[in-house]
């Protein structure tokens, strides 16, 4: 792997009274986000890098955060861990842990349930853990930095605290998420797959299908849930479904969609959307 630094980005002067805080989706932006700050290709590289955990990730993607915790320890920048809890667990106790499931509305049109498992098990963990912080370190106001590219700009949004500023230095580089890929790619670092939990019902086909194919212990739990979710789940839309053609996902022909379709939920659900 090269690691070769590159000098030409001048830290700034360090502001004590502002903590700079990554928001890691580890997904392709943010991977790429935060190999920039460890190369030093940033002008105010973080303080702090926290990654959010449903405890219901896909292999791949805890690969790729080990990966990059390794490489930040190497680097003496923090990376935390912060949970919620467990959402595949959560789900089947029959908790709070509401994703955005497929069912049919009063009309009888095809819908989706309210997704709260952002705000519960992203948002809100590192809310937490950033309130922990300003704390430890004094700051008072926080930089927020979040791997949202070029072309994704329109999921850009201002925080709902008062202390938090929201930055978006992939925005600002006018990265798109090819750029991320090919900056990751030249300096001979892995690409990482999406980041989403793997129940996530804003799954493409072909995602179904990789998991089907690559994770198929994962693929049979999976699966089981979903009907579990429906024997368990009483709604007044009715059943609930995981997959968006409103059919049993063990079942379901993933048919691959047209060339250029985008997921619905952007390309990594980092969760930090709304802070």
């Amino acid at each position: 792997m090269n690691k070769n630094t590159n000098t030409n980005i001048q830290e700034l002067p360090s502001d004590p009274t502002i903590l700079r805080v990554l928001s890691l989706g580890a997904g392709v932006q943010s991977t790429c986000l935060l190999r920039m700050a460890l190369n030093r290709e940033l002008e105010n590289p973080p303080d702090y890098v926290i990654y959010a955990d449903t405890g219901w990730e896909p292999p791949h993607v805890y690969a790729n955060l080990w990966n990059l915790a390794m490489d930040c320890a190497n680097a003496g920048l923090p990376l935390l861990i912060v949970r919620h809890g467990n959402l595949r667990t959560d789900l089947l106790d029959g908790g709070f842990a509401a994703i955005p499931l497929h069912a049919h509305n009063s009309h009888g049109a095809r819908t989706m349930l309210r997704r709260q498992c952002t705000r519960q098990y992203k948002v809100a963990p590192v809310r937490r853990a950033i309130v922990t912080l300003k704390r430890r370190t004094g700051a008072t106001r926080v930089e927020m930095q979040l791997g949202i590219s070029w072309d994704e700009a329109q999921r850009m949004s201002d925080p709902r605290t008062k202390d938090t500023m929201n930055r978006y230095p992939l925005v600002d580089l006018r990265m798109r998420r090819q750029d991320c890929i090919d900056w990751l790619k030249t300096r001979g670092y892995p690409v990482p797959g999406r980041s989403a939990c793997l129940g996530c019902p804003y799954r493409t086909n072909t995602e179904w299908a990789e998991i089907r194919e690559h994770y198929p212990l994962l693929w049979a739990e999976t699966c089981e849930l979903d009907e579990q979710l429906r024997r368990r789940l009483l709604t007044k839309l009715g059943p609930v479904w995981l997959h968006r053609s409103q059919h049993p996902l063990s079942t379901t022909i993933l048919r691959p969609e047209d060339a250029g379709q985008l997921p619905l939920w952007g390309e990594e659900c980092e969760g930090m959307c709304s802070i």
